[in-house]
């Protein structure tokens, strides 16, 4: 058990490798992209949605599952079809269970609040949010007595 108590310690006192801070400017600019690429899957999503009577059942069906917006729900039939269960990386760790750094999420829309146009008009500001699916949980999420086992053995 000692093991584990060190392992940690060390770990916890590694300086960690800080990345270079870009321009907020820059940083504005990757938002908006990946935002746009969002943008751009769920309107490719929906023709695709629309091309047969199958596709649009499919996407019924996501829709009752998970009860996402009409946007959310293209975005994972686009992203990840077979999903069952998807939750935030907060949500996960308040069942103990944690997504693996480096796992690629399921990009989705979380609204961020309002602005006004500059037509006037109040419109929603939408930010990107990353959702897994517990169908991955092998390769995806990991409880905390799968941790103890790998320290403990």
């Amino acid at each position: 058990m000692s093991d584990i108590y060190n392992l940690l310690n060390n770990a916890a006192n590694e300086k960690v490798e800080e990345k270079p801070r870009i321009p907020p400017e820059e940083y504005a600019k990757q938002k908006q992209q990946k935002r746009q690429n969002l943008y751009d899957m769920a309107e490719k999503q929906t023709h695709e949605v629309v091309s047969s009577p199958q596709n649009y059942l499919n996407y019924l069906e996501m829709q009752s599952k998970f009860g996402y917006t009409v946007t959310n729900t293209l975005l994972v039939m686009a992203q990840c079809p077979q999903a069952t269960l998807l939750k935030d990386n907060n949500r996960w760790v308040e069942e103990k269970k944690y997504v693996k750094k480096g796992v690629k999420g399921i990009g989705i829309l979380e609204p961020k609040g309002e602005y006004q146009g500059n037509d006037g008009v109040i419109r929603t500001n939408y930010d990107v949010k990353y959702v897994f699916d517990i169908k991955f949980d092998k390769a995806l999420i990991y409880s905390v007595v799968s941790l103890a086992y790998l320290f403990i053995g």
